[in-house]
């Protein structure tokens, strides 16, 4: 839990290898823990291991971003875009 304490972003370290399972499990026991904004219940969480299936999943959500992004103002895409959690 200290670690979930410490939390910072850090999408930019990912490498890609496979985690082993039991630090896996370790990392889904302590986000099913953690809290969202103003929604205190459980997460679901989805394991994807098969890398066709992860690219095809990034692919659809960057095609829904875009969908998104067009149908808001330009101002509200801006703004969006230049928040933490606008990045890709």
């Amino acid at each position: 839990m200290r670690d979930i304490d410490r939390r910072r972003d850090v999408r930019g370290e990912f490498t890609g290898e496979q985690l082993p399972d039991v630090i896996l499990d370790r990392i889904v026991t302590a986000a099913h823990a953690a809290l969202s904004v103003g929604l205190p219940q459980p997460w679901d969480l989805v394991v994807v291991r098969d890398t066709a299936f992860r690219t095809t999943f990034h692919e659809h959500v960057h095609r829904a971003r875009r969908r998104r992004d067009e149908s808001r103002p330009a101002c509200r895409t801006r703004g969006y875009k230049s928040a933490a959690l606008g990045k890709d």
